[in-house]
This record gives structure tokens, sequence and C-alpha cells, in this order.
């Protein structure tokens, strides 16, 4: 085995599927090399299969059963495509239609020439943003992570699935925070920019329901256990008195939503919060959102937008309401 020193560097960013030398001692097994992302350290996420055979079917682009052994791309050029036809059986005749089951969203699909070919270095890494069973198949819709090279008709691939960093086993739980400045405001009856002490803030009026708009990415590590969305706020001049809120979510899903009009799913209100009587202190007010239609369905590693309005029919604190930050994460 060659020194650290002499080594080939690793091209950055890591895709997951470089090779490392394991500790020898474990017979004509031991003295094989790893792929990096069994190491827990990067990237994260369970390998759900390794080095399956399959091969690259490049006959056509249709969205259906791209034939036993095959993967096929839903575009003539695989590295723009965005979805994967991946059949339930390899092409050593095995069944691998549970480990497609169990690939979460978020997750990835990784798709190599095969150790043996002097093209290994041609690979495709995809993140998983939806799956479904075909029958003999399933779709996978993806965006890509990282490609080198392009693979030919038929040619002998390995394909590697692994889940999304899981919470669950020691990584830390995600959060979304939005600030005032973070803000795209609606085309009507949108909160205003202001600065309290120098701190952005934004201003809701006490009458005329107004609200603001952020954008984001769920995160891979969402589990489906809905979402608590925090609110720091306070009220501009009013020491007593209630305000309330109410967010809403809208899935943006890729190729399955017209961004030409909005689609919030409906409104869900918080309780209103008493009004400090000392001015300037500031309340943190939580909404709850279940999973499913509560977030408008959206799923981990999705696009989505967040609405915050105030809830003027159920609050009774006079004068402008401040929103400081929102800050979201799973239940």
């Amino acid at each position: 085995m060659p020194e650290i020193s002499s080594m080939l560097p690793v091209s950055l960013p890591l895709t997951g599927l470089e090779l490392m030398p394991v500790l020898q001692g474990g017979g004509a097994e031991g003295n094989r090399r790893m792929p990096a992302l069994l190491n827990r350290n990067v990237p994260q996420g369970a390998v759900v299969c390794l080095f399956r055979p399959m091969a690259a079917d490049l006959s056509g682009t249709a969205a259906s059963d791209p034939g036993a052994g095959n993967v096929r791309w839903n575009n003539a050029d695989p590295k723009d495509a965005t979805e994967l036809y991946i059949s339930h059986e390899d092409a050593g005749e095995e069944d691998i239609s549970s480990f497609l089951s169990d690939l979460q969203i978020g997750g990835f699909v990784y798709l190599q020439a095969v150790a043996d070919s002097a093209r290994r270095s041609t690979l495709q890494k995809w993140r998983v943003i939806s799956i479904s069973d075909d029958g003999d198949y399933s779709t996978v819709g993806v965006e890509p992570v990282a490609v080198a090279g392009d693979f030919l008709a038929d040619e002998a691939l390995e394909l590697t699935l692994q889940q999304p960093a899981a919470t669950s086993e020691g990584g830390a739980p995600w959060a979304v925070t939005f600030k005032p400045y973070d803000n795209e405001p609606p085309g009507s009856n949108y909160a205003t920019l202001d600065l309290r002490n120098n701190r952005p803030v934004l201003d809701f009026d006490a009458t005329t329901q107004e609200a603001c708009v952020f954008t984001s990415v769920l995160p891979a590590g969402y589990g489906g256990n809905g979402i608590a969305v925090t609110l720091y706020c306070a009220a501009s001049t009013a020491t007593s008195g209630t305000i309330g809120w109410d967010v809403a979510v809208e899935r943006v899903n890729v190729t399955g939503l017209d961004t030409d009009a909005d689609s919030f799913a409906t409104a869900v209100a918080a309780a209103p919060a008493t009004v400090p009587g000392t001015s300037g202190q500031i309340l943190a007010v939580t909404v709850n959102l279940a999973d499913g239609a509560e977030i408008d369905g959206l799923q981990a590693g999705e696009l989505f937008r967040l609405r915050v309005r105030r809830d003027v029919s159920n609050d009774t604190a006079t004068g402008d309401a401040e929103l400081l930050a929102v800050h979201m994460r799973e239940q």
C-alpha cells in the first residue's frame, strides 16, 4: 500500500464513491477498499444497497419498464434527467424492489461504471425528490448532485442507494430560520420593513391583514413528524391586548406546480398571545403544523414557501405588530 503522502489527490467535493483503504487482517476480503459513503463522517446516511449490477438503457426516454437489470433516464442526455426508471431486478437476476421501497426522499442514487472497467470514473450521483413503485420498476424523481462523463448504451453499471442523514443516528436536528431581509413581499397587503433600535423588523397593520413570504428547501433530515413554526414578535407601541398570527405552506414540487399562481395550503392559526406590559419585550409564538395537508404535502428536499400573516380578526392589540424572526424545526 502506498504511503498517504504518495497517494493521488482526491477531487473535491466528495461524491461518496471514492474508494478508501480498509484495515488489513480479514483475509482476502479484509484487504479491499470501500467507498467513502460507508464512512459515517462524510457523507452521512445509511447505505441501503451497494454496487448492485445494472445496465444503462439508452434506447429511449419513456416512463415505462426499462427491462430487467436496466436503468433508464427520462432525457436523451442522462445528465439532464429529472427521473430515473430502475428495474426491480438487477443484472444478476436478484430482486432489489425492497431496497427501492426503503429509499427515502432526500436520499441518494449512485450510478457508476463497474469496478473492472477503464471507465470507472464515469459516475452520477442524484438526490431523490420523489419515488413511486410502478410494478416491475420504480420511478425515482431526482436532481443532480455530481456527474462525471457519459454512460454508453448497455454499459455495465453499479447501483448504490443511500438514505439521507438521520437525526436519530446522532446528527444535529435540522432547523430553518428566516429574518426580515429574507422576505419576498406579496403584490399587495404586505408587511413593511422597518428598524427598531437598529434591529430589522417587519411591521404588520392592526386592521388590514398583511403578510410576508419566505422561500427555502425543507432539509433532507425531515422525518415526517410535522413542523413547528416559531414566530419571534413584539408590539410596536401596545402594552396590552393580544397579537394573533397564522402561517401557511406552499409546496413547490418539481414539474408539479404552476408558479404563476399562489397555492398555499389552508392557513393554521396560533392562539393569540398576550402582549407584554413593557414595550419592546419579545414574544415567541409557536404554530404546530401536522405532516400532510397542513404542510401542503411537502417532502424532505423539496422547495417551499412559507407565508406569515397577522390574524387581525382574532387579536386586540392596537398599533403594528413586529416580526423579528421565524424559526422552523421538526416537532
